[in-house]
C-alpha cells in the first residue's frame, strides 16, 4: 500500500513537495503547483531546472464551462511545452476532471465536458 493522504488544502500555495520511496522506482517526488497567476513565475524556475523525464498531472474543475476548461488547459499545456526545455524527455501530460459527482448530481453528463478538441 501506498502513503495515505492525510488532507486537502483549498488552494496550493506555491510549490508543495511531497515525496515518497517506490520498490520499483525508488524516491518518487510529486510537486502541487498552485494554479493562480502570481505563482507562475515559481513553476518556470522549478521546470527550468527539470532534467529527467516528467509526468505532469493538470487536474481541471468540471463544473466549469467548456470554454474555460478549454482555456485552462491551452494555458497549462503551452505552459509545460515552452518551459519544460531541459527535460531528456518530452514531459507526458494525463488530465484529470474533478468535480465529476456534482455535474452528475446537475443531469449533467460530465463527459461532454471533456470532449474538447486543440
Amino acid at each position: 500500500t501506498g502513503p495515505k493522504l492525510v488532507s486537502v488544502e483549498q488552494q496550493t500555495p506555491g510549490i508543495v513537495p511531497y515525496e515518497f520511496k517506490s520498490k520499483k522506482y525508488g524516491l518518487v517526488t510529486f510537486y502541487d503547483l498552485a494554479g493562480q497567476q502570481e505563482y507562475y513565475a515559481s513553476h518556470s524556475a522549478l521546470l527550468k531546472d527539470s532534467i529527467t523525464s516528467s509526468l505532469f498531472i493538470i487536474v481541471v474543475n468540471l463544473c466549469d464551462n467548456e470554454e474555460d476548461i478549454k482555456q485552462k488547459l491551452e494555458f497549462w499545456i503551452s505552459f509545460l511545452a515552452n518551459h519544460c526545455t531541459s527535460v531528456i524527455t518530452k514531459p507526458h501530460v494525463i488530465i484529470v476532471g474533478s468535480h465529476s459527482d456534482v455535474v452528475r448530481s446537475r443531469g449533467e453528463d460530465p463527459s461532454a465536458k471533456v470532449n474538447i478538441e486543440f
